[in-house]
């Protein structure tokens, strides 16, 4: 049995290995298997965060089990989580259009920073709730 973290890693790089090989081979082709894996990615993804919150919230987390959140919290939380995600979805596809202006690499480009960015955060920064 293993934790949250290695499925969120794993699963930011998907995202930015395929946002990279938009870049270096920019096809109809590449762009439609880019979309359909960084879609599963994402859904996978966003499965991964409710479980992290809800490890978080409903006192499963072995480590640290008085952590202070109550299960009370976690609706909350979610509501905050699903606010983010739209807003996300929202000025990704603003900033995404803007950036396609000077062509579909750069806005490829940036989508793979910012996932290797996440990628990172989640290797160094992230705390597994299931050790």
């Amino acid at each position: 049995r293993f934790g949250r973290k290695r499925p969120s890693v794993l699963l930011h790089s998907l995202i930015t290995l395929t946002n990279l090989g938009v870049v270096m081979y920019p096809s109809v082709h590449t762009i439609c298997i880019s979309r359909i894996i960084n879609v599963l990615c994402s859904g996978f993804l966003i499965i991964t965060t409710q479980s992290i919150i809800g490890d978080l919230f409903s006192g499963n987390n072995q480590k640290d089990n008085n952590n202070g959140h109550g299960k009370d919290q976690m609706g909350a939380v979610l509501g905050r989580q699903a606010a983010l995600i739209s807003s996300g979805f929202l000025f990704g596809s603003l900033l995404g259009g803007r950036l396609t202006e000077y062509g579909e690499r750069i806005a490829y480009s940036v989508a793979a920073i910012f996932s290797a960015l996440a990628a990172l955060n989640a290797a160094f920064r992230m705390t597994d709730t299931l050790d």
